[in-house]
């Protein structure tokens, strides 16, 4: 995603859609015209219950997402909040406030969307609230007493509770995996202690060839389209793009979304899930690797080429596996090591991503003593409370947070190496990206001199903090020389001896308190730098950090 604007992500009529739905009473949407909720929103049928294409289209992932977050946004006593409920413009600029709350950019949100929905509200069309000044909270009447009796409830809680979990509900409508996050990274996001957790676990299996708890390893696919697989309680097969999109029953119904890229992947998924053994209420997201026949025994879906069976007409590279129950939630992830007894079928690829007691990957002396030796040093450096303090509170400055974080992505595709003095540089490069595009002067210097600020004042945190990120790289990249020893002993094999993107390690509860690290190699030669080249040769420019 980040390597994408967001129009490339999202069309312009999507985002209409979507403001435009927000915005309506749930009496004038169609899901309720079909009787799939009531009028206050509630849900009165699951998917697996749509008898007719008629509820399929209506009560589809995108718009079971807006009744819930309708539900959540009608939970708040701010006047303002449920005002911005019946315009798009103030409906845009609420989410924003949201987005920038969650840790994203407001700015970047506004600078893309605003134009959309200004040039689509010209004239009117009909809209619910097109034409109130959405800008100009004074014209909203709002009373004394709804004033006071909003403060009062926010003093009290009341219905922040039921707003927090109908939120909740709504991510996980929409989302499946989690956030993936090169294993340095953490230092950066909350809990720098969640690295070392990672690593300290990898080494055990590494040298001793035992497990930590609720740690589970996994070859790295560079994969092309992530999908959805599933089969419903009924045994219905199905199909989606990513988690959270639009899923797909039959071949003609991919084809009536007239998008050739969905149809030319997942007619042939369908095709695919029509043959697995799935068990009922269950379903898994993978990678497409290929579909056809042409690729004479090489397939190469993003930057890395594979060896695959030349009488293969698909590859799908499952590496989640979730419980589908066919309500509001959909699906709820229970491993991240799929069960392949129901993963076979005639004609295709389905290797097996998960690294198993059965894997060998013994240390040799002299990695085990390197990243023995680097992994001390980090903890050393993390056990400075002050420093632990400091590093917890990254993500609350989020402006800055965000360029942090873009930092790190450069340097993982460039030099691979992080110093302050080479932050304060990126400073540049980040305030030229596009999410700055449309930013006042004045507030361009107010934000580079607030970064230049807080780098200066905390400037021995981040030589600590990069200093212990050098270790944990150190002890990364021994742990992917020696993977690389093994991997004969995994069913998906790269071509002409390339090297595997990485690893995934996965600690924690699946689907509860997870958290997931990604083990590339990054500077020179890495795959963060492989995949920008492969980007330039298929797409004409390098992803933005």
């Amino acid at each position: 995603m980040n390597s994408l604007s967001y129009s490339n992500i999202v069309t312009s009529f999507t985002i209409w859609e979507f403001l435009s739905e927000l915005t309506k009473p749930f009496t004038q949407m169609d899901i309720y015209r079909v009787g799939i909720i009531d009028a206050n929103g509630k849900f009165l049928k699951d998917p697996q219950d749509y008898k007719t294409q008629q509820e399929a289209r209506a009560g589809n992932a995108f718009y079971r997402l807006i009744v819930v977050l309708k539900r959540a946004l009608r939970t708040s006593s701010d006047p303002m909040v449920r005002y911005a409920m019946t315009n798009p413009m103030a409906a845009l600029r609420a989410l924003s406030e949201e987005v920038e709350t969650l840790g994203g950019d407001s700015n970047y949100f506004l600078e893309y969307l605003t134009p959309i929905v200004e040039e689509m509200t010209v004239g009117g069309g009909g809209i619910v609230g097109v034409g109130v000044p959405a800008d100009k909270p004074e014209d909203v009447v709002v009373t004394p007493q709804a004033a006071k009796k909003h403060k009062r409830r926010v003093k009290a809680g009341v219905g922040r509770k039921l707003f927090e979990q109908l939120l909740t509900e709504a991510k996980r409508v929409v989302e499946t995996t989690g956030h993936m996050t090169h294993v340095g990274d953490f230092l950066y996001h909350g809990d720098p202690m969640v690295a070392i957790k990672h690593l300290e676990a990898t080494h055990k299996r590494f040298h001793t060839g035992r497990e930590t708890k609720d740690h589970k390893l996994s070859l790295k696919a560079d994969g092309g389209m992530s999908i959805v697989i599933k089969r419903h309680k009924d045994g219905t097969p199905a199909v989606a793009y990513k988690t959270g999109a639009a899923e797909y029953r039959t071949e003609k119904e991919i084809e009536a979304a007239g998008k050739p890229h969905l149809t030319a992947s997942l007619v042939p998924a369908l095709q695919l899930a029509k043959k697995l053994n799935l068990r009922p209420g269950t379903a898994v997201q993978g990678d497409l690797l290929f579909t056809g026949s042409e690729h004479r025994g090489r397939a190469q879906p993003n930057a890395i080429n594979y060896s695959v069976p030349h009488n293969s007409t698909i590859g799908f590279a499952p590496h989640s596996e979730y419980k589908t129950d066919g309500g509001t939630l959909d699906l709820r992830k229970t491993s991240s090591h799929p069960d392949h007894s129901g993963l076979q079928a005639e004609d295709a690829f389905i290797p097996n991503l998960a690294i198993t007691k059965k894997t060998k990957l013994a240390l040799t002396p002299k990695r085990n003593a390197l990243i023995s030796k680097s992994l001390t040093a980090a903890k050393k450096i993390l056990s400075d409370k002050q420093l632990i303090k400091f590093s917890k509170s990254l993500p609350s400055n989020k402006k800055f947070h965000k360029m942090l974080q873009e930092y790190s992505n450069h340097a993982a595709r460039t030099s691979g190496v992080r110093t302050t003095d080479d932050l304060r540089k990126f400073i540049d490069i980040h305030m030229n990206k596009a999410s700055q595009r449309g930013l006042s002067e004045k507030t361009k210097k107010s934000m580079v001199d607030s970064f230049h600020g807080f780098i200066n004042t905390n400037s021995h945190h981040f030589d600590n903090l990069f200093a212990a990120h050098g270790h944990i790289n150190t002890a990364k990249h021994a742990m992917l020389d020696q993977f690389g020893e093994h991997h004969d002993q995994l069913s998906l094999r790269t071509h002409g001896g390339e090297e595997h993107a990485g690893f995934v390690s996965a600690l924690g509860v699946p689907g509860v308190r997870e958290t997931q690290a990604k083990f590339v190699r990054e500077g020179p030669g890495g795959f963060p730098e492989k995949n920008v080249k492969n980007a330039i040769v298929r797409f004409g420019k390098a992803p933005e950090a």
